[in-house]
């Protein structure tokens, strides 16, 4: 019973913390939009801003190259997909 109660405190602190870094993450992310409102495109006036996009999953992490090796193979005449 004391693991289970263990268990339990871990988890309680976890989510507390993931509570409080998802708070930090939404002041954050409303400060850079503030700032970003000063830059105004042209036209931008007739467009509406689009809806954020759902979460889409973990980020896939880039070659060193920053991914110019898949750039240039997909130009390369010998390339094939699969």
């Amino acid at each position: 019973m004391a693991q289970v109660d263990q268990v339990t405190q871990r988890n309680a602190a976890a989510a507390e913390e993931l509570s409080s870094t998802s708070e930090e993450m939404t002041s954050q992310a409303e400060a850079l939009r503030a700032l970003m409102a000063f830059f105004k495109l042209a036209g931008a006036e007739a467009a509406q801003r689009p809806e954020p996009a759902a979460f889409p999953g973990p980020a896939r992490q880039r070659d060193a190259d920053g991914g110019a090796r898949h750039a240039q193979a997909a130009t390369d005449p010998g390339f094939r997909r699969f």
